[in-house]
């Protein structure tokens, strides 16, 4: 059933007009080589009653013209064959990406987090079998069919009796193609294992460039690598045999093909033209049947890439990215947030759910949010930027329900600033500005106003200086000033600040709660920290545990109830 609706899809990606059109040119091709042996056999028949050399030679112009013309066209056919395959196939492959690309990005958060790899191997491996591998093979395997089913076809047209054998020749063909197939699809599945993949000269060098504590350790090294080496040359072998094996019995098949046709000319004793063209027809047989099977068992392997592309898009994804009803442009005018009894479920085992949170939080509050580990402020996080889907009832910002809007629209209008720094690489002025929606007057006040504007006026290119993820341009304080500065320009009315990394220095810190109070005085911002002396600058502070609001007051009232979490 997976196989099937893998085959599907790469259908439908590929086009059912490209499906249609490649098919009937392959036919076409296969319909002109046909029709090469027929004139062959023509000729046959005709040679025995050509009378003089003058007859003979007129004879032999007019067959080889029409063998020239034919050879032409079949010329023509192919080509524009190869030209169908070759633009369905590139069809498929950009809409099988995008798709791709669409599900992943649609992915819940948590989900991507926990499956890293799983993506990675569908960009990598999958896409390199959709875009290289899966075109050769339906080539080599379409052709192969139609060789088998028109030679079959023609034999039949020549000697009806033929077509009482055609069942149990069917019948024996597909056992041997069902069994070959399970066996190679195994052994591909083994090869493709990291552990038999692995050959004994980069077992030998990893033993030799990694450091070991001893000779005994070294020893055990070359015991394990020469385990991996002896796996890999044995599924090698393995297959090989299996091959060889098909190929024999294959060949068995198109020699009692050859058989029966042979036997079947003896007793009807047709014109000398037919003999020739059916024993032709025998002959070919045989390389179609060798290449058939291959070509399957490829197709049939290459259909595991295509399975994993189902998987992802049967993969739960987030709430619609952009839907018709949308909040003003100007949405959220003040910035107020209130959540009524709200529930949402976890997003993953170590992340407990919110529960029963009843609040209002007016617009410009400076509110400080702490809690006994981080997993309460993310379920928070991920609760205001519906990462993580209410099971019960709802969060409202300025009164609209953020339910109903899209995630678009939604997480645009909200900004964090989070524990760690993201930079992405680009240039510094695409990670301050994505969109390209302010001058470079604003980016550089902005720049200013963090004290960041000499240390990138002091690099090469400046604005345009390149940013890698691990680059060490910047530090972990300046990073963190880099994003304060991409949520100036921004300028939403809702700010979420996670507690800096003890690696942050004071006076970096110091300077980005003062341009906070001061850049964003109109903008209601929560501070997610675990330490409760650093949100004592706060309007009111909420206390969370175990996904509960415990307390939600002033600061200096919090602190005289007591402990804030109570065992």
């Amino acid at each position: 059933m997976g196989s099937g609706e893998a085959r599907r899809l790469y259908l439908r990606a590929f086009g059912w007009r490209w499906v249609s059109v490649t098919s009937l040119f392959y036919l076409s091709v296969c319909a002109v080589s046909l029709a090469q042996d027929a004139v062959l056999s023509v000729w046959t028949g005709e040679a025995k009653e050509v009378q003089g050399l003058e007859e003979w030679r007129e004879l032999r112009n007019s067959r080889l013209s029409a063998y020239a013309l034919l050879g032409l066209l079949q010329a023509l056919l192919v080509c524009c064959a190869a030209y169908c395959l070759t633009c369905g196939s590139l069809r498929a492959s950009h809409t099988l990406h995008s798709e791709l690309l669409s599900d992943v990005l649609h992915l819940p958060v948590h989900s991507q987090k926990t499956d890293a790899g799983w993506p990675l191997q569908s960009f990598t491996q999958d896409m390199q079998v959709v875009d290289e591998e899966l075109a050769k093979h339906l080539h080599s395997w379409l052709r192969s069919l139609l060789d088998i089913l028109s030679t079959i076809t023609l034999i039949i047209f020549i000697m009806p009796v033929f077509s009482l054998a055609v069942c149990p020749l069917i019948m024996l063909f597909l056992h041997i193609q069902s069994h070959f197939s399970s066996g190679h699809i195994r052994i591909r599945h083994i090869e493709a294992n990291p552990v038999v993949s692995v050959t004994s000269l980069e077992c030998v060098t990893h033993c030799v460039e990694v450091p070991l504590s001893g000779p005994k350790h070294r020893q055990v090294c070359l015991m394990h690598c020469l385990q991996a080496s002896h796996q890999n040359l044995l599924v090698k072998y393995n297959r090989i045999i299996t091959e060889s094996w098909a190929v024999l019995q294959f060949d068995g098949v198109a020699g009692i093909v050859l058989f029966l046709v042979s036997l079947i000319l003896l007793e009807t004793q047709p014109d000398s033209g037919l003999v020739a063209l059916a024993l032709i027809c025998a002959f070919n047989i045989k390389e179609a049947l060798r290449r058939y099977p291959q070509a399957a068992s490829d197709i049939n392997t290459d259909m595991l890439s295509m399975q994993r592309f189902c998987e992802f898009a049967k993969v739960g994804k987030e709430a619609e990215w952009t839907v018709t009803h949308r909040p003003p442009f100007d949405w959220p005018r003040h910035g107020e947030v209130k959540f009524r009894n709200y529930e949402s479920e976890a997003a993953s085992n170590c992340t407990p759910a919110l529960r029963g949170i009843n609040l209002t939080i007016l617009k410009g509050e400076k509110i400080g949010v702490i809690s006994r580990g981080k997993a309460d402020t993310d379920s928070l996080v991920s609760c205001l930027f519906r990462t993580v889907e209410a099971r019960s009832g709802a969060v409202l910002i300025d009164d609209v329900n953020i339910t109903r809007m899209s995630l678009h629209d939604l997480r645009s209008r909200l900004q964090i600033i989070s524990q760690i720094p993201v930079l992405f690489s680009g240039p510094l002025r695409a990670n301050l500005d994505p969109f390209a929606q302010h001058t470079d007057a604003q980016v550089w006040l902005a720049l200013e106003l963090c004290h960041l504007k000499e240390r990138v006026q002091q690099l090469p290119a400046q604005l345009l200086h390149p940013v890698q993820r691990t680059s060490l341009t910047f530090s972990f304080g300046q990073r963190r000033l880099l994003c304060l500065a991409r949520a100036l320009l921004a300028r939403v009315k809702i700010l979420l600040v996670e507690e800096a990394l003890p690696c942050v220095d004071i006076e970096t810190e110091g300077l980005v709660r003062q341009l906070i109070h001061t850049e964003f005085k109109d903008c209601t911002v929560l501070w997610l920290a675990q330490n409760p002396l650093t949100v004592m600058h706060t309007d009111r502070v909420l206390v969370l545990n175990n996904g509960q609001a415990v307390k939600f007051d002033a600061p200096s009232t919090v602190f005289q109830q007591g402990p804030l979490f109570s065992q």
